[in-house]
């Protein structure tokens, strides 16, 4: 084995090195993933000239560029190099460098390539003339294997308005980045402006840093399913009761320094048992639903709503509104929900209460506001009880 072989060997084994260390240590993701990128252009890494980030959204229906690393054409490749090649690559010099001053790739020229994951697509041959590179990333995804050459000219053409200037690849590498064989994403790195070809190395190394990236974006979304799970209503897409209460105590702590009263608004389905009963319990989701459509435009976005309970909405006005004014607010809403259909029901089948909570700020303290919420709920729901 020869000194060279060797030496790119400890090149792409210590890039690999590079890449954990900045999944593991950087947050948010998105910035681990320019680290990524960076470190992929940079002369110590693996040295590409440009690289490009697809990610999926995550239905795995299509995937979109989420973050891109060099300048649109060769031409710019000096600006690029100025200072670049002096850095380390260690990833807190990186961070730094790119929290600072990030060399950075007009993304907006790629925001109208999108490639849909779930269409069957032909192979790509090569040819003389160049190819979109929405088509080698689209036959990249559906065979679920790295594409590369360093003679194939690919091309991609914004569409009108975005940009006018062809962006033109070459050589380059299309890399799936594949997590139970679904593709989360694809990596694209090349060669613009006459730099070194591919070698079998580089592939080995991009294949590798694929399976990493992957790991790291499926760990980061699962992160936040379980925080939204753990905050959100999994029907209406609000703040559960929990969260809603650690809410209310940020905006009381803020009611007080501002010295502003703060209302609750509170909502009850009336008979929302019975609903679900003689209409069924699909119905019943519906209804909650539209509810919750309903309001999310009608309500500030400082304000907080949740659903507080099975049947029941709660929503602090955190504008300081008085207590006239907020009643008003509240009954306002409550007779506009009864002049709508809910849950695919006729006009005035679904009957809506509202009660409204208000305290001067001197008063406010969330234990309180909870008892009173929890008070307001047990008088709304009461004919439900009685009938």
């Amino acid at each position: 084995m020869s000194d060279f072989t060797i030496a790119r060997a400890r090149l792409h084994l210590h890039f690999q090195h590079f890449v954990t260390q900045a999944f593991l240590e950087v947050e948010p993701l998105d910035l681990a993933l320019q680290v990524l990128l960076a470190g992929l252009t940079h002369p110590r890494g693996l040295d590409f000239k440009r690289a490009f980030l697809f990610l999926s959204d995550e239905s795995n229906r299509e995937l979109r560029v989420h973050s891109t690393f060099g300048p649109w054409s060769s031409s710019g490749m000096d600006s690029l190099a100025a200072g670049w090649d002096k850095a380390e690559l260690e990833v807190g010099k990186l961070v730094q460098i790119l929290s600072q001053h990030r060399p950075v790739f007009p993304i907006q020229g790629l925001t109208g390539l999108v490639v849909p994951l779930a269409v069957a697509v032909p192979d790509v041959p090569l040819t003389e003339e160049a190819l979109p590179l929405q088509s080698i990333i689209a036959q990249c995804v559906a065979r679920k294997v790295t594409w590369s050459s360093n003679q194939q000219r690919v091309l991609y053409q914004p569409p009108p308005g975005i940009r006018d200037e062809v962006l033109h690849l070459g050589p380059l590498a299309v890399v799936p980045l594949l997590l139970q064989q679904a593709v989360v994403g694809v990596l694209v790195v090349d060669q613009v402006g006459g730099g070194r070809a591919l070698d079998a190395d580089d592939l080995k190394s991009l294949s590798t840093l694929g399976n990493l990236a992957s790991l790291a974006i499926h760990q980061s979304r699962l992160t936040r399913r379980l925080r939204e799970m753990a905050t959100l209503d999994g029907l209406t897409g609000v703040f559960n009761r929990r969260q809603f209460l650690i809410r209310l105590d940020k905006e009381i702590f803020l009611a007080k320094q501002d010295q502003r009263p703060l209302s609750v608004l509170v909502f009850t389905i009336q008979h929302f048992r019975k609903l679900n009963h003689t209409y069924g319990y699909e119905c019943g989701d519906v209804i909650l639903q539209d509810v919750t459509a309903f309001l999310k435009p009608r309500i500030r976005t400082e304000d907080v709503l949740s659903r507080f309970h099975e049947d029941t909405f709660a929503v602090a006005l955190t504008g300081g509104a008085k207590e006239q004014d907020a009643q008003k607010v509240g009954e306002k809403l409550s007779q506009d929900l009864q002049s709508i259909k809910l849950g695919g029901l006729a006009q005035g089948v679904v009957h809506i209460a509202c009660q409204s909570i208000w305290l001067p700020p001197e008063s406010l303290d969330v234990d309180e506001l909870e008892r009173l919420t929890d008070q307001a709920m047990e008088q709304l729901l009461k004919p439900n009880r009685t009938n």
